[in-house]
């Protein structure tokens, strides 16, 4: 339904919650940790609905859900709109009757509507558009029969306006014209949403589409106001704001309190003092110089979470040059919203900018923390059917720290299984893998640039290619009789360079067609940290490290769920079961892999999204490696035998290990990079660091020049 509530999905979200030392919230209210065999999300009994000819809602069954089957009728609940205090009949723009699960019914541009909905507690919502936006809220709405509401626009009896101040304490400059391409003053967003429900009300921004006439017109030149029947007794709405001002400063805020003493006269406003500035340092990945992209622009983000985790609202913007990044969270006690800003490269821009995107953000107490959460992620999705869920786990997230780069790490890979029941031939496949750095970037483009094939007993029946093509060969093949068998899907990122040096993962995910477990185990998230557990790949000894790893055996369970005028949908959410886990480390570019001893720590399961929780030390590793960078080796091994391997490189550093000494740059200095080219003695062999001899003008990377029986490490 088009409406302009919006329940907005952006297209990667984070949150804040838990994380050592009490810097963010309390985990233990959002999240549910087990210990052993099948960890569930959420343990609730749903009424699953569908229409019959006697106006009530039967649950079809399906699978394990069958036995939550209830019937339940619908009743007529009717709203009136009445005529204005001038006697003008009025027209809603939209009226919408909202469950705290989502599911809404409603309808636009009417004076009277009757929608039929399930016995029980809503939120009715009503909204002006003619003169100036209004909107009225009648909470807790007990439908137990037929009944009616009515309402008028002479209701919005309060007026809220947002006043944000931008850093240094100035009031924000509003565009005198909001047609796209042609606004004047600031790129800004600003949204009102109630922190209870799915909920998010759009203020006035950019991307309005009025002309110059047309936002003269109907009131909404240069306001930021709501007119509301809500106050101060009834306080669970709030503001966010996010804008970018005309220097390519970008400034995000999020205010709390909504109608109260500390803002008389509904003018809400925040804080300037307590802005932090934000300057992530995000590596660009080598598609970047490839795109010939030319500039080093940022995409920064506002999103807008309630105390379950559930996105409210999302906006941003992005520039061809980098932002200065100014954060101003006045978070709220745990009843309240929360807001994460995040801010992404852009190495791609093909209609949408597409970049590394760094862990949520947030400013609390003068610090800086980053969130790490599943976003994107379809393992994330909770039992009651919401898509917008985006938990965060503390074991995985940090405090901001100087020196951090986002982006210069190599990835993990994290894949999934699908199964399509829409076709006329329901068939399965292994859909396309998300990468993730080691801080918990996500890595975008690498997504868009990886490549895959598909082998079934040694040979390649799907040649390597765009990883969309494993849907159409997996649809394909459903369509034939062909005999069960252990096929494997192989996925190549190669978009990846550390410290200069040319990085992969290389994945392959093996499933056994003849099993009925066919989902394989899949690493969710791997950090390497040091002493004080901040993220890093770069160690001064072995005893400086550690890694964590998070993952499992997922399994997919489907329902049908009412989503209220938009009828029933399919919904999923996910179980997770354990899985046998290898850790293996080599000196890079080298197959002499040795085991890695781990440990499970029941306490950190995490659910929805991450699962197990494996941690060990890097004291074990005690082999040197050429340039005292090694690879990491990681499989998963369900109960049926299926399994995830993924080889990456490189991994992680130790200084101590390197087997080579660093060239001298001095006057003495009979080995040398001179222009790009490598300057040795006559006689002297340069091979690259996986021994291949390489020639004096090599590309970019380190190599090693032996010469009068010494080996001498040169970085190009």
């Amino acid at each position: 339904m088009k409406r302009l509530i919006f329940i907005v999905a952006a297209l990667m979200a984070f949150t804040v919650n838990a994380a050592t030392d009490g810097m963010l919230r309390n985990s233990d209210s959002w999240s549910n940790r087990g210990s052993d065999g099948i960890k569930v999300y959420y343990a609730v009994n749903r009424c699953l609905l569908k229409n019959d000819d006697n106006g009530k809602r039967n649950a079809p069954a399906v699978g394990s859900r069958a036995e939550n089957v209830t019937e339940v009728e619908l009743v007529p609940v009717t709203i009136k709109v009445q005529p204005d205090k001038n006697g003008e009949n009025q027209r809603a723009f939209s009226m919408d009757i909202i469950r705290n699960d989502g599911a809404s019914w409603g309808e636009m541009f009417e004076s009277n509507v009757t929608l039929n909905v399930p016995k029980g507690e809503y939120l009715v919502e009503v909204m002006f558009v003619d003169g100036g936006l209004s909107v009225l809220f009648f909470p807790d709405v007990k439908v137990d029969g037929p009944m009616e509401l009515t309402v008028n626009r002479d209701m919005a009896t309060n007026s809220l306006t947002a006043d944000p101040l931008i850093p240094g304490g100035a009031r924000v400059v509003l565009p005198e014209a909001v047609e796209e391409d042609n606004a004047i003053g600031e790129n800004y967003n600003t949204r009102f949403v109630n922190a209870e429900m799915y909920v998010c009300y759009k203020g006035v921004n950019k991307g309005t589409y009025m002309t110059e006439g047309e936002v003269e017109n109907s009131g909404w030149r240069n306001e930021m106001t709501i007119h509301t029947n809500i106050n101060d007794g009834n306080a669970s709405f709030f503001w966010t704001f996010n804008m970018l001002t005309k220097d390519d400063k970008y400034a995000a805020f999020f205010i709390t309190a909504p109608c109260d003493a500390t803002y008389p006269d509904g003018i809400i406003s925040n804080d300037y003092t307590k802005y932090l500035k934000f300057e992530p340092e995000i590596a660009h990945t080598p598609v970047y110089d490839e795109m010939g992209m030319g500039n080093d622009g940022q995409r920064v983000m506002l999103s807008v979470f309630n105390p379950k985790d559930e996105l409210l609202s999302g906006g941003g913007s992005y520039s061809p040059q980098p932002f200065e990044v100014y954060i101003c969270n006045e978070l709220g006690d745990a009843a309240a919203p929360y807001a994460l800003s995040f801010v992404s490269s852009l190495d791609i821009l093909r209609g949408m900018p597409v970049g590394v995107i760094a862990p949520g953000a947030v400013g609390k107490d003068g610090k800086m923390f980053f969130a790490s959460t599943q976003d994107g992620n379809s393992y994330a999705t909770s039992l009651a059917g919401s898509e917008n869920v985006y938990p965060v786990n503390p074991d995985f997230s940090f405090p901001y720290f100087q020196g951090l780069e986002f982006g210069n790490t190599s990835a993990c890979c994290v894949t999934g299984h699908q199964l399509i029941d829409w076709s006329d031939t329901p068939f399965e496949y292994i859909f396309i893998a998300n990468y993730y750095g080691n801080a918990g970037e996500r890595r975008n483009p690498d997504v868009r640039t990886a490549t895959a094939e598909v082998v079934i007993g040694g040979e390649v029946v799907l040649p390597r290619g765009a990883t969309g093509a494993i849907y159409d060969w997996a649809e394909q093949r459903s369509q034939t009789e062909h005999p069960k068998e252990k096929v494997s899907y192989v996925f190549y990122d190669e978009n990846i360079i550390v410290d200069g040096i040319k990085g992969y993962n290389i994945c392959n995910v093996t499933v056994d067609e003849g099993k009925e477990d066919r989902d394989a185990p899949t690493l969710e998230r791997l950090m390497l940290k040091n002493r004080d557990g901040n993220p890093t790949v770069r160690f001064a000894s072995p005893a400086d490290g550690k890694i964590a790893l998070a993952g499992g055996d997922f399994v997919r369970h489907q329902y049908m769920r009412d989503t209220g005028s938009d009828g029933m949908v399919s919904s999923e959410y996910y179980t997770c079961s354990p899985a046998d886990i290898k850790v293996e480390y080599a000196p890079r570019g080298s197959e002499e892999f040795t085991e890695l001893t781990i440990e499970e720590d029941p306490a950190k399961f995490f659910m929805p999204g991450y699962g197990a929780y494996w941690e060990g030390s890097f004291s074990q590793v005690d082999r040197e490696s050429p340039d005292g960078w090694f690879d990491l080796r990681v499989t998963l091994t369900d109960a049926s035998g299926n399994t995830q391997e993924q080889t990456i490189s490189p991994a992680f550093r130790v200084e101590s290990l390197s087997s080579v000494e660093d060239a001298v740059a001095d006057k003495d200095a009979c080995i040398r990079v001179e222009n790009g080219r490598i300057i040795a003695p006559s006689g002297a062999e340069i091979y690259d660091i996986c021994g291949r001899p390489a020639s004096s003008v090599p590309a970019p990377g380190i190599y090693i020049v032996r010469h009068a029986g010494k080996s001498v490490k040169v970085i190009l």
